[in-house]
């Protein structure tokens, strides 16, 4: 069977051109194979890389950016990685609760599914799929969430939501930095006050 070829601009020339320079004697089936293996690494080095943003949220060492020592977060993220914190937040929630269906479904498809449907929904909406011994398709998808969706949860999902939610988060990050300043000033005047004890110990002696 042949296939007319889609009409290229002109611009797109050079780009379609080193393409099928280097796919033109390939099988599809050769070729759809090395495209579904990039889509693999692709998947993974974006939960990696969603990895090392979670660790600097979390442990606040974004902040050993000279830039960023009295920022927040959201701030450092924006400005130097480019990402919406509404978007990251769904992100990393997607990874690290679904990492399984992250990387057969995509991230994206993941995130759709927690957004309208909810936690557990999401997981009764991952169960059918996954019960398939094939990838499902784009209508059976969204044939799951529709039998699934969530209102309420949709309506959680908006900008004033997820602002508020961040702003808790904030205060709750900031308690813990407060929590081990005090800490580390204890343990300090408890060292002192231990050698304040030996100094005296000694005059006695």
């Amino acid at each position: 069977m042949t296939h007319l070829p889609v009409p290229v601009k002109p611009i797109d020339l050079p780009v379609i051109n080193k393409l099928k320079e280097a796919y033109d004697q390939k099988s599809f089936e050769e070729l759809e194979k090395g495209a579904f293996t990039a889509r693999k690494k692709s998947i993974e080095n974006l939960i990696v890389y969603f990895g090392y943003l979670f660790y600097f949220e979390s442990t606040r060492r974004f902040r050993e950016h000279p830039r960023y020592k009295k920022s927040s977060f959201g701030e450092y993220l924006l400005n130097e990685h480019h990402i919406n914190e509404s978007n990251y937040i769904n992100s990393r929630i997607a990874i690290i609760k679904h990492p399984i269906e992250v990387k057969r479904l995509g991230l994206p498809t993941v995130i759709q599914i927690r957004k309208k449907c909810g936690a557990i929904n999401a997981d009764k909406v991952f169960g059918e799929l996954n019960s398939k011994n094939r990838e499902p398709t784009q209508s059976e998808i969204n044939n799951s969430i529709g039998k699934h969706i969530d209102p309420v949860k949709v309506k959680s999902a908006s900008p004033d939501f997820i602002s508020a939610s961040r702003q808790w988060e904030e205060k709750f990050f900031k308690l813990q930095e407060e929590y081990q300043a005090l800490s580390n000033q204890y343990i300090e005047a408890l060292g002192q006050i231990n050698k304040l004890k030996q100094t005296v110990k000694q005059a006695r002696e």
